[in-house]
């Protein structure tokens, strides 16, 4: 018994001793590394070599340091890479598992839309080995082959279809149409996306319209029949009549939300609220703020809230013109077309003349936002109040003091003089025969009548301060002034003029003569028999005799006739606007003819000749007539071009058949040149038609096609099929349009636009993409402005309207009429039609 304890003892102080010197192969933690055929333990210093399981690379060595394993330099054990699995055509593949082609990983394949997997496995594993199976394969999916009947063509790939191929039907006969789509394509399931059309009699259904119905009732339409429908209220149908067409509705029936539009570029305008909208519902409101210089156009406030009314109009147009003033004809102003009818924009100054009658307030009037300045131009003659000191008054005119309004005063006591006087207001805006009442004076001199007699003296004391002297004169003598008795006056000791009795033989004063003056009379001065005076007449006047003589007591008569210089000069591209006799001297006012323009005064005066005669210039943005011819096109019939054209002035033209306009249709004048439109092979025929006209065995045998033709068509398809995916890129801009196009449109996408307002839709309201190019024809006709300075100059106005801008939109008929004291030249008629923004003006002188 002792033995077997002694035994114990000693195996396990063994056992301490081992595990504190050696290394157990269970404490290695090492993945993926081999651990069969190891010994049972491994002493301090001995070292390992461990290899890695299947599936990695690589190998581990280990050491043995007193009972602890440490790692010396090794690869370790990583998966074994595969490479890449292979691509499959018409097909993709996602790796599962694994972030890469390493051992274990698995990668599935998909096959892609319209091809299949005709492989039994479409999963690949990276074995120790490699890649297992194959590398699966698509095959694209296939569609039943077409066969048509005797009325209907079908053009394609028809014998073996596939995926994504494109099936074009037609009818035989253009009195049949397709009942169904016109063009069918293979689908990802091998199906067609729609079933085969038929060939049937030409009809139409009746539509279902949004926001309208049908209002004729039929029950179905045939061929060129027209379509009458009507829209729901705040609704309008669309431009043109739809008719039924082999192609369906030759405009599709639609009802459009009533709209104000608000153009993009707005003449004159600032800003608009609410900010960046341009399209407006029935009885919303936009507000416009004009810029400097400018105000709304009715209204002539900078600032106008203007409403979208039920007809889907503005009330008055979204727009600012620039601010002038208009001719003032009621402020009494002379000829009031002729000194305003040219420039009355803001801050412009004017010379005028105002009526018999009226008084100037100013030389020049000055156009402000709040019209004409000085307010009133003229104004009525009228004398201001007026005070005579010392002096009461005994009767007197109401106020205001117009021209001969009279007020009767008397000197107060002490003052003189005594005798009652009389004050009038003249034409002239002053007060005539004004007095002042003064203290009394000293006695007015003596004074002695030859050849007269004193008939009545006033007097206080004595006659030396006679107030009034009355005389009258001898037999065979006169007054100074040429009658028998003669009237003199003191004042402030002093007599108006001596009293004084000449012989009958003898000649006085000068005679008045109109337009004339004579020698300065010398006071008091007597003429005898054969003295003379020198007659000088006013500027554009003359003499008919120079002077004048003293003739047994009697001055010869001096007349002043106005100085004619015969009829005015003539002047190229010019007619005489106004011819005036009423001022000093004769004047003409030239006004060119359209699309000239005169540099410097249109008015020229007689003063003994004519003055030099102005010119008219053509104006610089001005062109001349556009050729009648452009490549593969003409001016369109039965226009007839004139000599000159104004600035984004246009000219309709036509392409000869077989061709079509590139993007214009019309001739735009730039200011000195013509841009012409381009005219383009028209994109009728297609590839396939142009290859079946080079073969003549299609032609005599029509139930055969030749195995060329078949190729085509069979390549016909592959082209639409490209064409299909392609699309369409933007479409072209159509001039003055509102459109908001997209950079890419797919097959039978429609691009649709409108017209601002007051412009005209004409042709198509879209565009349609068919086979990547763009069909339709449509175009915004432009309306018709003239400001109110263009009627003035033709001195015409509005029959209904009278003086004021015209918009009007295309075709509209406007009626114009002879300013008051005009005559209508007939050149051109007074009834006249807006033409896509251009209308022809009638002219009165």
């Amino acid at each position: 018994m002792q033995g077997v304890f002694q035994s114990l003892i000693f195996s396990l102080l063994v056992c301490s001793f081992t595990s504190a010197q050696d290394c157990l192969p269970g404490d290695i933690k090492i993945e993926n590394a081999l651990k069969t055929g190891l010994k049972g333990t491994y002493t301090s210093g001995e070292k390992l070599r461990l290899n890695c399981a299947t599936g990695h690379t690589g190998f581990i060595k280990l050491s043995c340091d007193n009972g602890v394993w440490s790692r010396e330099a090794d690869r370790g054990c990583k998966k074994r890479p595969c490479g890449h699995p292979g691509d499959t055509p018409n097909g993709d593949f996602t790796l599962l598992g694994e972030t890469e082609f390493v051992y274990g990983a698995k990668v599935e394949y998909k096959c892609r839309t319209g091809y299949l997997m005709v492989s039994r496995e479409n999963t690949r594993h990276c074995r120790s080995q490699g890649w297992d199976n194959s590398v699966p394969i698509c095959e694209v999916v296939k569609c039943p082959a077409i066969q048509t009947s005797g009325d209907l063509i079908a053009t394609g790939n028809t014998e073996d279809p596939s995926f994504d191929d494109v099936i074009h039907f037609e009818c035989t006969s253009p009195q049949l149409m397709l009942d169904g789509k016109a063009d069918i394509f293979c689908t990802s399931s091998g199906t067609w996306s729609a079933e085969f059309p038929k060939c049937t009699e030409i009809k139409c259904s009746p539509p279902k319209i949004a926001h309208g119905k049908v209002t004729d009732g039929k029950p179905e339409y045939k061929e060129n029949e027209m379509l009458k429908y009507e829209c729901d209220e705040g609704y309008k149908t669309r431009r043109g009549t739809p008719k039924c067409l082999k192609t369906g509705w030759s405009i599709t029936p639609d009802c459009e939300e009533k709209v104000c539009l608000l153009e993009s570029v707005r003449y004159g305008v600032e800003s608009t609220s609410p900010t960046g909208k341009n399209v407006f519902r029935i009885g919303e409101t936009v507000t416009i703020t004009c810029s400097e210089k400018y105000w709304g156009i009715f209204t002539k406030q900078n600032t106008q809230m203007i409403k979208c009314l039920d007809s889907g109009e503005w009330e008055t147009p979204p727009v600012c013109e620039e601010i002038q003033c208009d001719i003032p004809m009621d402020q009494h102003v002379r000829n009031p077309r002729y000194y305003f009818s040219r420039d009355r924009k803001l801050g412009t100054r004017v010379s005028y003349y105002c009526e018999d009658g009226y008084k100037q307030k100013a030389t020049y009037a000055t156009c402000t936002k709040n019209g004409w300045t000085p307010n009133p131009l003229c104004e009525e003659p009228g004398c201001p109040e007026l005070t005579v000191e010392n002096a009461r008054i005994l009767r007197k005119s109401e106020r205001p003091y117009k021209p001969g309004a009279r007020i009767e005063y008397q000197c107060l006591p002490g003052y003189e003089p005594e005798k009652k006087f009389t004050i009038t207001c003249g034409w002239d805006s002053e007060w005539q025969s004004v007095k002042s009442c003064t203290a009394k004076q000293d006695k007015c001199a003596a004074f002695s009548l030859t050849h007269g007699l004193v008939q009545y003296k006033k007097v206080t004391d004595d006659s030396s301060q006679s107030q009034h002297i009355y005389y009258a004169c001898e037999a065979e003598y006169k007054t100074l002034e040429d009658t028998w008795w003669g009237e003199t006056s003191c004042s402030q000791g002093v007599f108006s003029y001596t009293p004084q009795c000449i012989s009958k033989y003898d000649c006085g004063h000068f005679p008045t003569i109109p337009h004339g003056e004579l020698n300065a009379l010398t006071p008091n001065k007597v003429y005898r028999h054969g003295d003379w005076a020198a007659l000088q007449c006013d500027l554009g006047y003359k003499a008919v005799q120079s002077y004048i003589t003293c003739e047994n007591g009697q001055w010869t008569t001096g007349e002043c006739k106005r100085d004619t210089c015969g009829p005015p000069p003539r002047v190229e591209n010019a007619v005489v606007a106004s011819y005036n006799e009423e001022t000093y001297a004769i004047s003409a006012t030239f006004q060119c003819r359209e699309h000239f323009t005169i540099p410097k005064n249109p008015t020229i005066f007689c003063v003994k000749k004519w003055d030099p005669a102005p010119t008219c210039e053509i104006e610089k943005s001005t062109c001349l007539k556009p050729q009648k011819e452009i490549i593969n096109g003409s001016v369109l019939e039965p226009l007839k071009l004139k000599d000159y054209y104004g600035k984004m002035q246009t000219v309709p033209y036509k392409c000869l058949e077989g061709f079509s306009f590139e993007t214009e249709t019309y001739a735009q004048c730039n200011g000195e040149n013509w841009t012409y439109p381009n005219c383009i092979p028209s994109p009728q025929k297609t590839e396939k038609e142009k290859d079946e006209l080079e073969q003549p065995d299609e032609v005599d045998n029509p139930g055969k096609p030749a195995e060329s033709s078949r190729i085509t068509e069979s390549s016909a398809g592959r082209d639409q099929t490209e064409v299909r995916r392609a699309g369409c890129g933007r479409p072209p801009l159509i001039p003055h349009a509102v459109q908001d196009f997209k950079e890419r449109y797919e097959e039978d996408e429609k691009a649709t636009y409108d017209c601002p307002s007051y412009y005209v839709q004409d042709g198509d309201a879209h565009m349609v993409c068919k086979q990547g190019r763009w069909t339709g024809n449509g175009r915004c006709l432009k309306p018709c402005t003239v400001d109110v300075h263009v009627l003035d100059a033709h001195n015409i106005e509005l029959k209904v309207g009278g003086r004021r801008k015209i918009y009007s939109p295309h075709n509209d008929f406007i009626t114009f009429v002879c300013v008051q004291g005009y005559t209508h030249t007939g050149a051109v008629e007074l009834r006249q039609r807006c033409t896509d923004g251009l209308i022809p003006l009638p002219t009165c002188v």
